[in-house]
């Protein structure tokens, strides 16, 4: 054993110690390397993590990091339509009439199913509302008209080249399906499927590359959320968003897969993990639009594991994502829970009555988006307009769940048409699995309701914030005289308005019990509308 001996005052020498013994491998065995997470599942959720971690840290500072985020979904968005657009046409191009037909029947079967899945989801989330006999007072600026929904401009394009270049998704899924469709019966389309086929390979290539980014990006994402998030303004919608939150987690990880797993081959624990990445992906961005790719190769993957590989199966796929992004998910229909929602809110729950009526209504209005779906159904149930005003707060957190959802409602409905087509679907095992599906959903809202009757306290204070209500500017000096004394009969003679002048004061009768237009506040202060 070497050991380095002390050095005395006088001796100039350089002190030379002999270096710890290092190991086989070339390294100093007192530090270890840090291994990073293999998977890419497992970067995506360690990235999240950080980035909320950092932004709750360094706060509105973190905000910064927004730049990086929006780079990174720049290059999701990069692919999307130009994939869209080759996957529509290369997959009902090279369809046969009769599987055209065959396969467009299942799949419409199949998304009528998974919609009324979700309304009845949205149907028993009530359930979980405490019995509160009304909801706090609400006062804000009222909402501007809401523009009509236009089914014509949204899904039939004028001109395809503004479409792509606006991003008009649903206009494009029509031209590609009518172009596809035109494609079945020509004659030497072989050459432009192949060349559609090695598009669609270039896109998921450049996916694949952007995917190994997501850590990355997901990082500055939630960082940059996270530091700019006002928690306080979740105060009035704590009831909504744990309703949320429990119907969507519970949907996108119990009902959506169980479906495909009590139906098909494909087993739970792989539908949810190959589903995860996208899921992650689509909440951290916020759209679906970025994640389509990423539905279609795990899909795919899904497809090869099980042998159910084949040109069908993949032309379907190729059809379903793009589809199933033009059409209301069950994020969509899930964010309808808010109309429910806000007739609890004010005090007049929708009855039992009007939940045949809401699910038709609801259903046809969720094709308009939420912008759209919302303030008409606020305005068909006779319910304040500026109740959407609480949605666009909540919609900061729960946009974002229902994004991660509408991905599982992706990967669902290709897994089931896939299935279809190849006879391997079992409709009654199906049925079954959503019914039972939907009893849980029910039950586990019925049980949150007691955590939010326990956690979140309520208090009718209508007339207490009523009474507490103050004039913003004092226009004048007031005195108030219950017995103000009479004009002089020398005032009385003269001109009402000089005697005003004069006086620099003006005298006014009021009524101080006459809700809202003049009362008096807790301070004593008169006020109303016509103060």
């Amino acid at each position: 054993m070497n050991i380095m001996a002390p050095k005395e005052p006088n001796d100039t020498r350089p002190i030379r110690s002999s270096p710890l013994p290092l190991a086989s491998n070339g390294r100093d065995p007192a530090m270890k390397a840090i291994k990073l997470p293999q998977s890419i599942f497992a970067r995506v959720i360690l990235g999240l993590l950080l980035g909320i971690a950092c932004g709750l840290f360094f706060g509105e500072s973190a905000g910064g990091l927004e730049i990086i985020g929006e780079a990174y979904v720049s290059l999701l968005l990069m692919t999307v339509l130009p994939y869209v657009v080759a996957a529509l046409v290369s997959g009902i191009g090279r369809l046969n009439p009769a599987w055209a037909g065959r396969i467009g029947l299942r799949a419409a079967a199949l998304m009528v199913f998974l919609w009324l899945v979700s309304i009845a989801t949205v149907l028993v989330i009530p359930l979980a509302y405490p019995p509160w006999a009304s909801g706090s007072y609400f006062s804000a600026t009222l909402l501007e008209s809401a523009e009509k929904f236009n089914p014509v401009a949204a899904y039939l394009p004028i001109n395809i080249f503004e479409s792509l270049s606006t991003m008009q998704v649903p206009a494009v899924v029509v031209f590609c399906v009518a172009l596809g469709v035109a494609l079945i019966k020509v004659n030497g389309k072989e050459e432009l499927l192949r060349i559609c086929d090695n598009l669609i390979d270039a896109f998921g290539r450049i996916a694949g590359v952007v995917v190994k980014l997501a850590p990355i990006g997901i990082f500055a994402i939630a960082a940059s959320s996270a530091g700019t998030l006002r928690i306080d303004e979740l105060d009035r919608l704590q009831v909504f968003f744990g309703t949320f939150l429990v119907a969507s987690v519970v949907l996108g990880f119990l009902t959506l897969p169980v479906l495909v797993a009590a139906s098909t081959p494909f087993r739970y624990r792989d539908v949810v993990q190959h589903a995860a990445v996208a899921m992650l992906t689509a909440f951290a961005t916020g759209t679906v639009l970025v994640v389509l790719p990423l539905i279609a190769e795990s899909c795919k993957k899904l497809l090869k594991e099980q042998h159910l590989e084949s040109e069908e199966t993949t032309s379907a796929i190729d059809v379903m994502v793009p589809a199933a992004y033009s059409l209301p998910s069950a994020g969509t229909i899930l964010g309808l829970s808010f109309i429910p929602f806000a007739a609890w809110y004010i005090g007049s729950p929708l009855s039992a009555t009007q939940f045949g009526g809401f699910s038709v209504v609801a259903g046809m209005s969720a094709f308009g988006g939420m912008v759209v779906a919302l303030p008409y159904l606020l305005d068909f149930y006779r319910l304040p307009a500026a109740l959407f005003q609480l949605y666009l707060l909540a919609s900061v957190f729960t946009v974002r769940l229902a994004t991660g959802l509408a991905a599982m409602h992706g990967v669902v409905i290709c897994l089931l048409v896939a299935s279809a087509v190849t006879g391997r679907l079992s409709w009654r095992k199906l049925v079954r699995a959503a019914l039972l599906s939907i009893a849980l959903v029910g039950v586990l809202l019925w049980l949150s309701g007691f955590v939010f009757r326990a956690l979140v306290p309520h208090e009718n204070d209508q007339s207490k914030n009523l009474f507490s209500a103050r004039l913003h500017h004092a226009t004048a000096v007031v005195h108030l005289d219950k017995l103000p004394a009479p004009l002089t009969e020398t005032e009385r003679r003269r001109d009402r308005l000089a005697v005003i002048l004069d006086r620099k004061s003006i005298r006014v009768g009021v009524r101080s019990d006459v809700l809202p237009f003049v009362f008096t506040n807790l301070q004593g202060e008169l006020v109303g509308f016509d103060m």
